[in-house]
Formats: structure tokens, sequence, C-alpha cells
């Protein structure tokens, strides 16, 4: 894993809990992609058991074909599918040129075990994402 990759998840807030030992065993099966703009990363429904790192560009995340949000560099994504071991709830298409990180599930799991803070701060991830329960209707 090129040190660059690892200098840059320093910088992600969602890693900063791990020590760089923790840093470097996350990175050891890691997989460094790029893709074109409108290339498909994952689909809605398939199996899900990593999670993307966006190292550089931007990419789209899109239900049911209605945009949800457009992620940047540092932002991850995929951890529901991982977390739940449900399908992907998203899809997940390059908005412009993308260079990300996809981290194994094996990796993140034994580093949420290493490291309680880690483990925290992506489930705070996943329920920032998880839509909430409309308020009751006025009677």
């Amino acid at each position: 894993m090129a040190l660059r990759t690892r200098d840059h998840l320093e910088n992600v807030a969602l890693f900063a809990a791990l020590t760089e030992h923790q840093r470097r065993a996350l990175c050891r099966g890691a997989v460094t992609v790029e893709a074109a703009p409108g290339q498909v990363l994952f689909d809605e429904g398939s199996e899900g058991h990593e999670i993307v790192v966006v190292l550089r560009g931007s990419v789209d995340v899109l239900r049911g074909g209605t945009r949800l949000a457009t992620l940047g560099s540092g932002d991850a994504v995929g951890e529901a599918a991982l977390l739940t071991q449900e399908y992907r709830n998203a899809r997940v298409v390059a908005h412009t040129r993308v260079e990300i990180l996809c981290l194994g599930e094996s990796e993140i799991t034994a580093a949420m075990a290493k490291s309680p803070a880690f483990a925290r701060a992506i489930e705070a991830l996943h329920a920032a994402r998880v839509p909430q329960p409309a308020p009751p209707a006025a009677s």
C-alpha cells in the first residue's frame, strides 16, 4: 500500500481514532481503484463487504434513481451493508474521475474490535445516514 494512501487516511476524520499501526493494518488488504465519470462503483441491492473511501474526485449516492448525496475526498461510503450484513441500500456512481480506496470487511472488523472509538465513528456515520422516521401527524 502506498505511503500516501495511509497518510491520506490519517487526515480523514473517520480514521482519526486509529493509531498509525492500526491504519497500516487496515490498509494491508486495501485496493486502490480509479474510475471514470459515470462508472458504477456498486449497485443498490448488491452485496457489500467493504467500505469505500474517496481519495480524489467525487461520487454520487443514489437510491431508487434519486441522488441522496455527492461525496468527495475523505468521505466514506458502504458502511451500511457492512454493519447490517444486508444488501447495499444505494448505488454509488463516479461523478468525476475518482480514485477510491476499498477497505475489506475483515480489516474493518478487526480495526473496530481493537478501537472502540473507531467502531463508534463507523456506527455514528451509519446512524447519520439512516432515514429518520417522519414526526407523527398533528391531529
